[in-house]
């Protein structure tokens, strides 16, 4: 992914922004526009519109592509892969001491028990 496409432009273009996104994650899952419109189950002259910057995507359309593509809806705002988010984290975990290591361990420890609950 170049750097331009992470750069945010103004609000008035945000949508070309988005757009550019869905097109290079697509692009690097080897997907063509058609075979993306046959797993989101949604018409290729929306993810081509989408793509170029024509029509924008609402939250619902955001959430089929994002499943589709297999990233998180803020993906499409942040550019940002799933590999670069954790990427992130592990460096600011590597910069914990060990006491607040712990603590976020043991708080990830609590989370998970609640979500398997």
């Amino acid at each position: 992914m170049n750097g331009d496409s992470r750069a945010v432009g103004s609000p008035e273009n945000f949508h070309i922004d988005v757009g550019i996104r869905v097109r290079e994650r697509r692009k690097a899952m080897q997907l063509s526009q058609d075979g993306l419109a046959s797993i989101a189950k949604i018409s290729k002259m929306t993810i081509s519109r989408i793509e170029t910057g024509k029509q924008k995507m609402y939250y619902e359309t955001a959430y089929i592509l994002a499943k589709a593509l297999g990233v998180g809806t803020d993906y499409f705002v942040t550019g940002l892969s799933p590999v670069e988010e954790v990427s992130g984290l592990q460096k600011k975990l590597r910069g914990l001491n060990e006491k607040q290591y712990r603590y976020i361990e043991e708080s990830l420890r609590m989370l998970t028990d609640i979500v398997e609950d």
